[in-house]
């Protein structure tokens, strides 16, 4: 029988009124410890203790399809259904956008996320082709057929990029590693994640109420239950979970502490 040494949680939960809104969408944080909640067409900014900051919202873009904070000075806001791109700075307020991806001739852009060196990675699932823009919208690179590339089917449905690397999760085939310079770096072999986070040099999720923390180099395995089951998104920073509550008006912080199965 595994044994599993359990802690006691310091969880608070911050309470936020979002005008009614019970179906957030998703929840982020970014490196200043500021976080993000994204329902529909609008992005809702709280300090650490959950003082609203700022909201944003473009209705003429429909639906927010996903928010990039990696760089809290140059937020990316994807809309999906309209092929665009938004940024945004510290303070929600527009600094460039909409910019249609559809004329940068991405036929169906479904993922987007910001490089290591402050460009953009976005794929086109139409194409099947990783596009890598800089800073100023010019094609650095591009992978066209990705399938083939990495020798198996291809759904991605969350990507990142963190240490000059691209990460892209398929839920049936597993977490795949892309260069700076667009080489496939290696294939994790971790399956049924569509969301993940690296936090020092680790991959991190959830997998079923258990915070699982895989150590890329190594691939040692620690982790960490949650006493909360049910609730909507979450992410996590270096020293916190932070998870959307079933009810979509509050969230809870919760402090990581990790051991062995």
């Amino acid at each position: 029988m595994k044994q599993f040494i359990f802690y006691i949680l310091f969880v608070f939960i911050i309470s936020m009124s979002l005008l009614g809104q019970n179906n957030s969408k998703n929840i982020l944080v970014d490196n200043l410890g500021n976080i993000y909640i994204i329902h529909k067409d609008k992005l809702s900014k709280f300090d650490g203790d959950g003082k609203l900051i700022a909201d944003f919202s473009y209705k003429n873009s429909g639906e927010i399809s996903s928010v990039d904070v990696t760089d809290p000075l140059k937020i990316v806001v994807f809309y999906k259904g309209f092929g665009q791109l938004i940024f945004l700075d510290n303070t929600l307020s527009i600094t460039n956008g909409p910019v249609s991806l559809f004329e940068k001739d991405i036929i169906n852009p479904v993922l987007v996320c910001t490089s290591s060196d402050k460009g953009l990675w976005i794929y086109d699932k139409q194409n099947f082709t990783i596009f890598k823009f800089d800073d100023d919208f010019k094609l650095i690179l591009h992978i066209t057929d990705v399938p083939m590339v990495i020798e198996s089917d291809f759904e991605p449905v969350f990507m990142m990029s963190i240490n000059s690397y691209l990460f892209l999760t398929d839920p049936k085939g597993g977490v795949f590693v892309f260069d700076q310079y667009g080489s496939l770096y290696k294939k994790l072999h971790y399956k049924d994640i569509p969301y993940f986070d690296i936090v020092d040099n680790a991959l991190v999720y959830n997998d079923k109420g258990v915070i699982k923390k895989i150590d890329l180099i190594t691939n040692a395995e620690l982790i960490m239950n949650l006493s909360e089951k049910v609730f909507i998104s979450q992410t996590f920073d270096k020293n916190y979970a932070f998870l959307l509550n079933a009810d979509g008006i509050s969230f809870s912080k919760i402090k990581l502490y990790f051991s062995k199965e």
